[in-house]
């Protein structure tokens, strides 16, 4: 079913626009979904800043975004997000090297970090 531009500006219509390019979905599929032409759709993109804001914001801008507020909260000292940071900088670090010690010093500077806050983990992560 064809919506108006009137769904597609609402909150609803928003969400909906920024979950599709969030999750990948490419404009011909996306123009599909909203019941237009790719062509139709850069051209509404191109003409209401609120549709082409929602689209704009691809699935790799949105994982970075979060990657860099993390690393903001991680630096200012929350440990938790400290800890998160160095599960997932371990686990990069483990699918491109055969390295094993990198993911211990990984595991020792978060039981570290969470000493000097006082704050203990449970074993295994």
């Amino acid at each position: 079913m064809k919506r108006g531009i009137e769904f597609w500006v609402s909150e609803n219509g928003v969400c909906l626009l920024e979950g599709w390019a969030r999750n990948g979905k490419g404009m011909y599929r996306i123009a599909r979904s909203m019941g237009l032409s790719t062509n139709e759709l850069h051209r509404l993109m191109a003409e209401n800043e609120v549709i082409g804001r929602a689209l704009s914001k691809r699935k790799e801008i949105v994982d970075l975004e979060v990657e860099r507020a993390l690393l903001n909260k991680a630096l200012a000292g929350d440990v938790r997000a400290c800890d998160y940071w160095m599960k997932y900088r371990k686990g990069q670090r483990e699918r491109s090297s055969s390295d094993k010690h990198v993911g211990m010093e990984a595991d020792a500077e978060i039981e570290g970090l969470l000493d000097e806050a006082g704050e203990t983990r449970a074993i295994g992560g």
